[in-house]
């Protein structure tokens, strides 16, 4: 199946007209094809990094089946790719986890407030960006309460507030985040 998703991606960034997004419909294409083929359960593995790390040679190896019908060099370049992406996202799921385990042995440091805090970091591991209002909503207590509990997790390094407002703040997972970034 990677071989054909492969020989597709060349195809789609061969005969495909248009210069702008090409080259991100070409890689949202490999995810939905991982998904198609039940590889995948989530549209969690992004080639981007790898292609972009590696421009000249990607642009390269396209040109090269075009120009000497080499096939096989280009299948091999984008299972490397596949490869390198597969264990940079292991990698970054195994530093997840870490950084999970690491914020709930802190959270256990706030007494009675540590059940809502908890709930609030799984919360924001899929939305790692809230404000109080949003916090509020998902903890079901008092605007007062969340405030205090925001500010408990930006004291102990675990939230970040983002917009250095007094009021209308954001508040982001910001170690999480920077995972994501590198």
């Amino acid at each position: 199946m990677l071989i054909k998703i492969a020989i597709t991606h060349y195809q789609f960034e061969t005969i495909h007209p248009f210069l702008d997004g090409n080259g991100r419909c070409g890689r949202l294409l490999i995810v939905l094809q991982l998904l198609d083929a039940q590889i995948l359960q989530k549209p969690v593995f992004y080639m981007s990094t790898f292609f972009e790390r590696h421009r000249a040679s990607y642009y390269d190896s396209l040109s090269i089946v075009r120009t000497s019908n080499d096939l096989e060099q280009w299948i091999t370049f984008f299972l490397t790719g596949v490869a390198d992406t597969a264990q940079h996202s292991i990698e970054i799921f195994r530093e997840i986890i870490s950084l999970r385990q690491e914020y709930e042995e802190q959270i256990l440091t706030l007494g009675s407030r540590a059940k809502n805090a908890h709930k609030l970091l799984r919360c924001m591991f899929a939305q790692p960006i809230v404000n109080a209002k949003l916090a509020t909503k998902e903890l079901g207590m008092a605007f007062s309460s969340t405030n205090l509990l925001l500010k408990s997790l930006t004291d102990l390094g675990i939230l970040k507030e983002v917009t250095g407002f007094s009021r209308n703040r954001l508040f982001a997972l910001e170690k999480y985040l920077n995972l994501f970034r590198s």
